[in-house]
């Protein structure tokens, strides 16, 4: 085979994915997710310092639910994808930082400008944070979580699987009771 491909003047060299792909998998999943969620925690800090006092406990009622179920994701990224001890401290404190963040951005913006803080610019403003902060999580639930879900369905509801349709149905009512929670409390971010 080498003598023909000499003849053509070019060889074609077969390109085997790593043996460790899962963990390439798995790290580039829970760097995206870090930057995903840091980011959307960024601004929604932003959208807690720009928020009224009137609506601002809610609000933090549901920041409160809605860093921690993201935290619990972002940890069981960090978990699956073996990264030193270290490295997982600091990623886990820079998530936890990044809403007192946008907190201070936007409590800095505000007393530099409290004139700033009305009128359509301002609304404007809040409206394409929101819209950020929504799209960024529906990024990050329809390529990482919604994807781990068909995984998992196939791993412990294949053919022969003892109780593989309770397992089923559980999968799919957690998915569903979820996204319904998180809806819930992103009514209020």
């Amino acid at each position: 085979h080498s003598d023909e491909a000499a003849a053509h003047g070019h060889q074609h060299l077969s390109v085997a994915p790593p043996p460790d792909m899962g963990s390439i998998t798995r790290v580039i999943s829970a760097v995206c997710m870090e930057f995903g969620v840091t980011l959307h925690s960024v601004f929604v800090g932003l959208t807690v310092g720009l928020t009224t006092d009137s609506e601002l406990k809610p609000l933090i009622v549901a920041l409160v639910f809605h860093q921690l179920f993201e935290g619990m994701a972002m940890g069981s990224r960090l978990a699956d994808a073996k990264f030193k001890t270290i490295l997982d401290i600091v990623l886990a404190l820079v998530f936890a930082t990044s809403a007192p963040a946008g907190m201070a951005a936007a409590a800095i913006a505000v007393s530099v400008s409290p004139a700033a803080m009305s009128g359509s610019g301002f609304a404007t403003l809040v409206a394409v944070l929101d819209t950020l902060c929504g799209g960024i999580l529906l990024y990050l639930a329809f390529t990482l979580l919604l994807g781990d879900f068909v995984a998992d369905v196939r791993h412990y509801c294949a053919d022969g699987q003892r109780y593989r349709i309770a397992k089923k149905i559980t999968l799919f009512v957690a998915l569903w009771v979820g996204m319904g929670l998180m809806a819930l409390v992103g009514n209020w971010l």
